[in-house]
């Protein structure tokens, strides 16, 4: 038995070029003598315009009028101070950016600060720093003191 010929394949090579191939190869072969010629123009353009040397000298400045200028420059940006953006979410409860403090607990000590934190009704940082801040208030001489002598 003799293969079977594919007509799909004869078919393809069969056909003609449609008027819209040959349209397309004559308008990519104009663009491209187009884009010749420009390139030749721009060329030739770009040949006949002559360096010209600057006819006055220039004054370079000197190192320390660079940095008297630096200065002013700096001194302006900072004395204009510009709002703070307002941001998308919850606004920050601090001005300055708190640090992080770890500190383990037991279960039972845990415990007892969300309770006495519960009662107060505020945060268990607000009531631990609200201890924290007595206990200086009421002690602030002794630190105090033993601040200058670390020093």
């Amino acid at each position: 038995m003799a293969a079977r010929e594919n007509r799909f394949k004869k078919l393809y090579k069969s056909r003609n070029d449609t008027a819209t191939d040959t349209t397309v190869e004559q308008l990519l072969a104009q663009e491209e003598e187009k884009t010749v010629e420009e390139t030749k123009k721009a060329k030739e353009k770009k040949e006949e315009k002559p360096v010209e040397e600057p006819k006055e000298k220039v004054v370079v400045p000197e190192i320390n009028e660079e940095k008297e200028v630096l200065k002013t420059i700096l001194e302006e940006s900072d004395s204009t101070e510009t709002a703070p953006k307002k941001g998308v979410g919850r606004p920050r409860k601090y001005q300055d950016n708190p640090v992080m403090f770890n500190i383990r607990l037991s279960a039972q000590e845990r415990d007892i600060i969300s309770l006495c934190a519960q009662v107060k009704g505020v945060s268990k940082t607000d009531y631990i720093m609200s201890l924290v801040r007595q206990d200086y208030e009421a002690n602030q001489d002794l630190y105090d003191k033993i601040k200058d002598v670390l020093r």
